[in-house]
């Protein structure tokens, strides 16, 4: 998106405070009621903190639904990224020159 907008920083802040809270960063997930909590692990957030966490501090946590998760959003977003970066390096290769 930050080919086709001036303010890529209000872009990277508009999805830091997704990352904050549904991460696990700013509270721990299992704070959450548990309706919240599921709409939460349909997210690719909970996989950056609260996995990684688990797994190092030998909690409880299901290793294969984790990393197929994370392979899931690896799958569903790498095209779009590919996609968009290759539409917007051809639409504005002269930016800045």
């Amino acid at each position: 998106l930050c080919f086709w907008t001036e303010k890529a920083s209000a872009l990277e802040r508009l999805l830091f405070v997704p990352y904050l809270f549904l991460s696990g960063l700013l509270a721990p997930l299992a704070s959450f009621p548990t309706s919240f909590l599921k709409i939460i692990l349909w997210t690719p957030f909970p996989y950056l903190i609260n996995f990684p966490a688990k797994i190092l501090s030998e909690m409880p946590v299901d290793i294969r639904a984790g990393f197929l998760a994370q392979i899931t959003w690896i799958l569903i977003l790498l095209p779009l990224v590919i996609i968009f970066w290759k539409k917007g390096v051809k639409r504005y290769t002269a930016m800045g020159a």
